[in-house]
């Protein structure tokens, strides 16, 4: 007879008895959220990023980004491009082709992950480490949203593979600067707490050397130099406006004068939609002694991990207006410690327990999902067969949460199997059900059109309207502020605020009455 093989074979295939499991799933997840991409209107900063590359294209100007035909300075052109650059896939600037580079970033972290946690976990880990990514609820949100914060979190990744590694190899300097052009380009200084974090925990892990100095502070240098080179190219042909004391006041959240230090209200927000929004990856915060202590075997001191993670989100807790999404690149460095930590640790007491809770949570869950699909909220809007659909996803999510833990492993931890197997039936029922039920309205086409209805196209809108970019990305017509126009009138058509409807030509938008009227020589009254 032959044998079966060494302790340490057997635990290796007892470890990839998942790997095709998690494949699977993290594959399905990425499907998912690409055929969602389309649906909706315009949401949260989308408009804006839509408006910016669509005056980008119309003018071939791809340095000063402009809004209405004036610059648009709050971030690098890094997204607008991006956008720019997918309208040509679609045929034009909709909300798919502002989703497409969010999404595209989501694929990127997926892949960026799988190569950074097999460095350290081998094939095994870094699958593990990929799915803690894709799997959260808060990733697969963002990538459904044409916003910056994905992009920032993909050129962190980048970093964090040429910044991790043993060697100090010229492709690690290529890769780091890389994943710093990214972020630059992409939210500018935001990136600076991540990298302060990774160049601290490289230090306390190698110790001082010049050759090391010199791979951690020429990325920054890279990035710092290309958006300088940016910053000159933008000043030279805004000469009349101090750009440099303009990003200062939009970094730091004044731009108003009512930026709030140490608001409690927003740290509070901070830490626990931080803690949230990071599930499953935090989950490792849980047992915080075995975690720590694992790492020793591959000479991490606990200080270089903690370095990491900690140095950036103690600079955004104390941030101006801090909120939750500042802390989302933080997520592929937290998801690396996590995956190749847990891919060959047996789980503890705190991940049983938080197991527990969550099928607690979703038992209870279920019945609030029936009733609201039968008999509440959802029962007028949903089809016969999308109610039946949801009912019975949710019966095998049930069924997941009650069954033994030996019935559903997809790796060798039972609980943390079952957690992931969770995750997965959310995200589906969030993919196939819910995001066609939220995007279902469209307020922002309604107004569009009755715009388009009474202006031709040949004729320009003067904007005078605070916020709404999201409706106002939607119409297609040539759109400016109104305070571009020339001082008599300039013709065209007005669209402004009003307090109330009694004009016949005015529009409810969230929270304001807008009126729309030709534009005279006398200007608007």
């Amino acid at each position: 007879m032959q044998p079966v093989g060494t302790a340490d074979e057997k635990a290796m295939l007892a470890r990839c008895s998942g790997v095709p499991a998690l494949l699977i799933l993290m594959v399905l997840i990425l499907i998912g959220t690409a055929w969602r991409l389309g649906l909706g209107e315009f949401k949260g900063e989308e408009g804006r990023r839509a408006i910016a590359a669509r005056e980008m294209i119309s003018s071939g100007d791809g340095i000063v980004p402009t809004v209405w035909g004036a610059p648009y300075l709050n971030k690098p052109p890094g997204y607008p491009w991006a956008v720019a650059a997918s309208s040509f896939v679609t045929g034009e600037v909709n909300p798919l082709a502002v989703r497409i580079p969010a999404y595209l970033s989501l694929v990127g972290l997926a892949v960026v992950m799988f190569f950074l946690g097999r460095r350290w976990g081998g094939p095994e880990g870094g699958l593990l480490t990929s799915f803690l990514l894709v799997s959260s609820i808060e990733m697969q949100k963002k990538a459904m949203i044409g916003e910056t914060d994905l992009m920032l979190t993909l050129g962190i990744a980048v970093y964090a593979l040429g910044m991790l590694d043993r060697e100090w190899k010229v492709r690690h300097l290529f890769l780091a600067c890389g994943g710093l052009l990214i972020a630059g380009f992409a939210k500018g200084p935001a990136a600076l707490p991540f990298v302060a974090g990774l160049i601290l925990c490289r230090f306390l892990r190698d110790g001082y050397s010049l050759r090391g100095l010199v791979f951690s502070v020429g990325p920054p240098l890279f990035m710092g130099a290309s958006l300088g080179l940016w910053y000159l190219l933008v000043q030279n042909r805004l000469a009349e406006i101090d750009v440099l004391s303009y990003w200062q006041s939009e970094t730091l959240r004044n731009r108003k004068g009512t930026a709030a230090f140490f608001s409690s209200r927003h740290m509070l927000e901070f830490v626990l939609g931080s803690v949230l929004g990071m599930i499953p990856a935090v989950l490792v915060l849980l047992e915080p002694k075995r975690w720590l202590s694992s790492w020793r075997e591959k000479h991490w001191s606990k200080a270089a991990i903690l370095a990491s993670l900690g140095v950036p989100s103690l600079i955004f807790f104390f941030w101006p207006d801090t909120q939750p999404r500042y802390l989302l690149p933080l997520m592929p460095i937290l998801c690396f410690w996590a995956g190749t930590y847990l891919v060959s640790c047996k789980e503890g007491l705190g991940i049983r327990i938080f197991s527990f809770l969550l099928r607690s949570l979703l038992c209870l869950g279920a019945v609030g999902v029936f009733y609201e699909v039968w008999w509440g909220t959802y029962e007028a809007v949903l089809t016969l067969s999308a109610a039946w659909g949801i009912t019975v996803w949710s019966l095998a999510t049930l069924g997941i949460a009650l069954i033994p833990e030996n019935r559903c492993r997809v790796l060798s931890a039972g609980a943390l199997s079952r957690i992931l197997l969770l995750l997965f039936s959310v995200s589906v029922i969030q993919l196939v059900w819910i995001v066609p039920i939220r995007t279902a309205e469209t307020p922002a086409g309604d107004f569009a059109g009755w715009v388009e209805e009474q202006v031709p196209e040949s004729e320009t809108v003067w904007v005078a309207v605070e916020d709404h970019w999201n409706e106002l990305a939607t119409i297609q017509r040539s759109l400016k502020g109104r305070s571009l126009a020339p001082a008599d009138g300039a013709g065209g058509w007005i669209l402004e605020e009003v307090p109330d409807n009694r004009s016949q030509a005015a529009w409810r938008l969230k929270n304001k009455w807008v009126s729309l009227k030709p534009w005279t020589q006398e200007g608007s009254k």
